[in-house]
Parts: structure tokens; C-alpha cells; sequence
């Protein structure tokens, strides 16, 4: 299981990725031992030939920030003997190398992602002997003309930062008006702040704000938001349950190798545990429930090795003083759903050599002092243990199965996963995080063959979230500016959680929470701040992972919205 990130831009975004921002102290200069400057040319990701801008990217910052007896960039025919040996993209790793071997000071790599309308740039200058990063930066964008000014902007910094001197003003340009940004190119904080006003605070106070729902079809009034402190860790899945049986519910969440134990406390999370894995290890998902009856929800944890690809799935379970291993190594995916009329069950399935699921969906008990599988599911062909669940979304007295087709479409079945009675024409959910899978046909001799990337579907939910009597459909809806159309990259720009209702009439949104800048990654339905209500609970990773930045992640508790006047009287009549 991996994470990744892309962004699609055009060529102003691309130099936007070249702001940066101070890491270290400023070294001083001059006549008699100027500074050498290693500025590499970007690695450029885009279906089109924009080979040109790497050229182009590199006279730029050399000539804004070189500086005669002071900052001496090297010339393209050094930069291409230093390079001679190396055929295509330049590495972290070799970056360092190259700066080293010929005694630069300071080394600017980065790398610019095009996908159809939209910009993605990432760039950074470091120190090669202490590989410290003295400026980083990373931004995306989709106007053409903003290249220019983003690279000016990006030299200002190295030149005030590093260099410690004021570069010169670029030419003052006519100030248009400013144009209304679009919800899915802020930064989601300032929308969080926005929206919930005074009352909502950054790192733990509840908000009191009331902006958080957009309505569609059907206006309520909107639930109050809290957000938790930023994590510097791409958050891939989460669950809420009463672990340590205290009859107060905890938040657990998965980063790429560790398990986060938290619970909701006077407003801010309160760290109860942490449990790390070693690096051969990778988390794919997270469930709790009290399978084995002793009072205390088990924590279940799908987990690969890294290196064969084969399962290591593990249970936690609170032994009074810490969370302890209770089963460790598993060969099964875990996966725990909501059953109408029978609560929280465990699912598992195996994985084959070749096939990344197989023998069947099974519900899973305790017996014997271990998981056992007791009796295998009648499911449709296309389901595995991480794309379905049952519920009554019609709202009639009879539960259907409902799942995630490959193409991230939901579709509604009878519950024997026979008859298909409604398909979704657009995508939901949404995942970046995969699992690898050696291709169907290998060519022969070869063992440099690429693996297929099959991407985790996200949950769905079955639920009464307004308390008009009637359930909803509830599942995240991330956009993905790729549209889906690569089997390898997937690159989302915003996201957000939708409530569907079925009528006779059809299916129509009832509620949704606003779209927020980054990507949704895991969701839950439960009572996350222990208040006694049941709220909606989610993951938003702002940041991904990559070359110049770390990870960054928060959840989000948000109250469901208030039943409309007319569900109201519709509830008091029945």
C-alpha cells in the first residue's frame, strides 16, 4: 500500500511552485569567496513536450539571483558535464551527489506536474553538506502568465533568506480587481475559519459557527464544526470506538506505519496511545469493534509487507496499561461494517499470490481464542471486503447491499447482490491509497514488468442523519482532476461529504458539507467528541508527501444538520 500526489497546471502554476521559505541562517558572502549556485533543471510530468521549460526555468533564477562577486551561478556547459551521466529524472539522492562532488553551496531542485487545466510545482534550495532546506515551496495554480512573478517571487526569497539582501522589485503591473477564489484552491484552514467564525478555533476549541453544511435540494440549518490540531502525517484511515471500555468513545487513525489513539476532551484530542510499526510495514486501513465480547472494542488494522506484498494484518486490544498486540501477522483484510438490526460485525478476506483478493467475502468471530472465518457472504462477483455495505436506503423496510464499481460509481442492489436497481452516473469516493498487484500478463524474461495499482474504494454509510425517520446515503465525493483516466496517478484538488435520499421521484442531495481544498481520505459516523450525538467524523489531508514538504493532516468533527420544517412536521404526523 502507497500514498501519492500530482497536481495538474499550466505553465504560471509551475512557477508558483518556486516560492519558498526560510529554513536556516544566512551565511554571509562577498568578493573573495562568492557563493556557487547549483540550480538543476526541473523534472517535468505532462503529456506535452514542455521539455523547454526546463531551460527556461533555469535562465530565470540564474539571472535573478546571481550576483557578481557575490552569487555565482554555474553555466549550462558546466551544468552539462555535471549531468552527462545522468540520462533522466535527477533524484534527491543524485541532486546531492552533483552538489557535493563539485563544491556548491547551495543546490534548487524541483519539479513541475501538468495535467489539463491545472499547475503543480514543488521546489526547493538545500544545503548539500548539512542537507538542510534552506527554502521550500510548493503551490498550484492554473493561469499561464503567472510564471514570471511566481519565479520573481521565489529569487526574492532565496535573495532576502539566504543571500541576505533585498532583490530588486519586479515591474509594477496594473492591479486588476481581485477575482473571487474558488472554495477548491484555498487553503482549507482559512475556509474553516471563515465559515465557523469566532468560535471556531484552530487546535481544539468548539466552534460555534453554523457554516459548515451546504444544502442542496432540501435547506437545513447547518451543524457546528471543531477541527483538531494539524498532523504531520498523511492520514490515511479512521475509526471511533470505545477501546479501553470506559463507555467513552476514542478516535483512532492510521498513518502510513502508525496506529493514533486519541480521545475528545474539553475540546482539544488527548493522546491515550501510539503504536508504531517497522518500515517494512504499511497501514491500509482501520476498524473497531467488541468482537470478542470482553466490553472493549478490538482495534483492527490491515497492514502489508512492504517488500512481498503479502498480508500482516494485526488486533489491538487495551490490556489495562497500554494497547497490546492480541493477534499479530494475520493473512487477512479486516474490515468492519454496520449490519441493519445486528450492529457492528467483522469481515475478512485473503489475498492470493497472483490476485489481490480471493475466496470470498466471510464474517469473522471470535472462537477458540482466535478470529475465525464463520460462514462466507452471497456476494456479487465485483465485491471484495472494502467496497460494500447493507442498509435500508430506500427506506422501506428492506436492507440492500451497496458497493463501489471499479470505476468509483455507486450502485444499489438486492441484498443477495442480485438485480441492480440504481447506478450512479458519477464518481464518489475516491482514494489515494492503493494496493500493488503483479499485471494479469508479464512478458516473458522480463522482471522489470510495472505492478497495477489498485486503489482502496472508501466507505459508505446507511443512516438517519437529520432524525426525520428516513436514512441517507452518506459517502465522501473527492474530485479528482485526472478525471480517473490514469490507472497510476490520481490527483485530487478538493473534496467533500454528500447525504443522498431516495424518493419515488429518484435520488437527490440532501445535505453535503461545503468542498474543502486537499483530499477526504476516510470518514465515520459515531458520537467522535462523546456528547451523546452521533457526527459526522473525517480526515482532510492538506499536504501530501513529497521531495520539499512533509505530510500535514486533521480531522474534522461536524455536527449533522437539523431536519428541515417541513421533515419536522412530516415526523410529528407519522
Amino acid at each position: 500500500m502507497k500514498t501519492q500526489r500530482s497536481i495538474r497546471t499550466s505553465l504560471t502554476a509551475f512557477a508558483a511552485t518556486l516560492v519558498i521559505l526560510l529554513a536556516g541562517a544566512c551565511p554571509a558572502f562577498g568578493a573573495d569567496d562568492p557563493a556557487r549556485l547549483l540550480i538543476l533543471p526541473f523534472n517535468i510530468h505532462s503529456s506535452e513536450d514542455l521539455s523547454f521549460l526546463k531551460e527556461g526555468i533555469q535562465d530565470m533564477l540564474a539571472t535573478r539571483l546571481g550576483r557578481e562577486g557575490a552569487v555565482r551561478p554555474y553555466t549550462r556547459e558546466e551544468m552539462n558535464a555535471f549531468l552527462q551521466d545522468i540520462p533522466g529524472e535527477i533524484t534527491d539522492r543524485q541532486a546531492k551527489e552533483i552538489a557535493v562532488r563539485v563544491g556548491a553551496d547551495y543546490v534548487v531542485l524541483g519539479s513541475l506536474t501538468l495535467i489539463g487545466d491545472s499547475l503543480s510545482t514543488d521546489a526547493r534550495m538545500i544545503d548539500p553538506r548539512t542537507d538542510e532546506t534552506a527554502v521550500a515551496f510548493s503551490a498550484t495554480g492554473a493561469r499561464q502568465g503567472e510564471i514570471i512573478s511566481h519565479v520573481d517571487q521565489f529569487a526574492r526569497k532565496i535573495n532576502q533568506n539566504v543571500f541576505g539582501r533585498d532583490a530588486e522589485p519586479a515591474p509594477a503591473a496594473a492591479t486588476p480587481a481581485a477575482p473571487q477564489v474558488s472554495d477548491s484552491r484555498r487553503h482549507p484552514e482559512a475556509i474553516w475559519r471563515e465559515d465557523m467564525g469566532s468560535g471556531f478555533e484552530e487546535g481544539g476549541a468548539e466552534g460555534s459557527g453554523t457554516g459548515g453544511y451546504k444544502m442542496g435540494d432540501r435547506p437545513t440549518a447547518a451543524g457546528s464544526v471543531w477541527k483538531s490540531r494539524n498532523y504531520s502525517a498523511h492520514l490515511i484511515g479512521l475509526a471511533v470506538g470505545d477501546v479501553d471500555g470506559d463507555d467513552l468513545n476514542e478516535t483512532v487513525f492510521i498513518g502510513k506505519d502508525t496506529v493514533f489513539i486519541y480521545r475528545h476532551a474539553s475540546g482539544r484530542m488527548a493522546r491515550l496511545g501510539e503504536v508504531e510499526t517497522d518500515r517494512t510495514t504499511d497501514l491500509v486501513s482501520v476498524d473497531t469493534a467488541d468482537i470478542n465480547a470482553n466490553g472493549k472494542e478490538e482495534i483492527f488494522v490491515t497492514a502489508m509487507n512492504y517488500d512481498s506484498g503479502t498480508l500482516k494484518s494485526f488486533v489491538l486490544e487495551w490490556d489495562g496499561s497500554k494497547f497490546a498486540k492480541i493477534v499479530t501477522g494475520a493473512q487477512w483484510y479486516y474490515r468492519v461494517i454496520d449490519m441493519p438490526d445486528r450492529g457492528k460485525i467483522l469481515l475478512g478476506q485473503r489475498r492470493g499470490i497472483r490476485n489481490l483478493f480471493v475466496g470470498g467475502v466471510h464474517e469473522m468471530t471470535w472462537t477458540g481464542g482466535e478470529y475465525r472465518a464463520a460462514g462466507e457472504k452471497p456476494l456479487p462477483a465485483w465485491a471484495n471486503v472494502f467496497n460494500f455495505t447493507y442498509g435500508d436506503v430506500f427506506n422501506d423496510g428492506r436492507p440492500r447491499l451497496i458497493g463501489f464499481t471499479n470505476r468509483d460509481q455507486i450502485r444499489i442492489m438486492e441484498a443477495d447482490g442480485n438485480g441492480v436497481e440504481w447506478t450512479s452516473e458519477d464518481a464518489y469516493g475516491g482514494s489515494m491509497t492503493y494496493l500493488d498487484q503483479v499485471p494479469d500478463v508479464v512478458p516473458a524474461k522480463r522482471v522489470d514488468y510495472e505492478l497495477e495499482r489498485h486503489y482502496m474504494p472508501q466507505r459508505i454509510f446507511v443512516a438517519d442523519t437529520t432524525g426525520d425517520g428516513s436514512k441517507e446515503l452518506v459517502v465522501a465525493r473527492n474530485e479528482d482532476r485526472t478525471k480517473r483516466i490514469f490507472t497510476r496517478l490520481r490527483m485530487f484538488k478538493n473534496g467533500q461529504v454528500a447525504a443522498l435520499s431516495f424518493d419515488k421521484m429518484g435520488r437527490y442531495r440532501n445535505w453535503s458539507t461545503r468542498e474543502i481544498s486537499g483530499y477526504l481520505s476516510d470518514l465515520a459516523l459515531a458520537d467522535a467528541d462523546n456528547d451523546g450525538k452521533k457526527e459526522l467524523a473525517y480526515t482532510v489531508v492538506s499536504n501530501i508527501s513529497s521531495v520539499i514538504r512533509d505530510a500535514k493532516s486533521f480531522l474534522i468533527f461536524q455536527a449533522f444538520p437539523e431536519p428541515s420544517g417541513r421533515d419536522k412536521a412530516r415526523r410529528a404526523v407519522e
